[in-house]
């Protein structure tokens, strides 16, 4: 459920999974959306840190809203971090759950 890249914009925003994640407080990420380098950054596994599938699909989604939001200019939505879950857990249940 996770791509390895997608469009939005016109921009394409590649998926990187990274073995450390870390602000800049030193504080250890799930994910990080960077719309100035078109990436999302989203802890993979590793010894220290496993990371269930279903924890880094909606990882991904939060930081998904997290670009959607940037692109379109409203970083005031951008920052408001209830919003972004709420936003990007809507569209990963609804991908998840769809039926056609």
């Amino acid at each position: 459920m996770i791509p390895k890249n997608f469009k939005i914009f016109a921009h394409t925003i590649k998926i990187k999974k990274v073995k450390k994640l870390k602000n800049e407080n030193n504080e250890d990420l799930l994910g990080e959306a960077d719309l100035a380098n078109n990436r999302i950054k989203l802890l993979d596994n590793d010894k220290i840190t496993p990371v269930q599938e279903s924890q880094k699909e909606q990882v991904f989604f939060h930081e998904f809203a997290h670009i959607m939001f940037d692109s379109i200019g409203r970083h005031d939505l951008s920052q408001d971090e209830t919003l972004v879950d709420l936003v990007g857990n809507a569209i990963h249940q609804y991908l998840k759950s769809a039926k056609y």
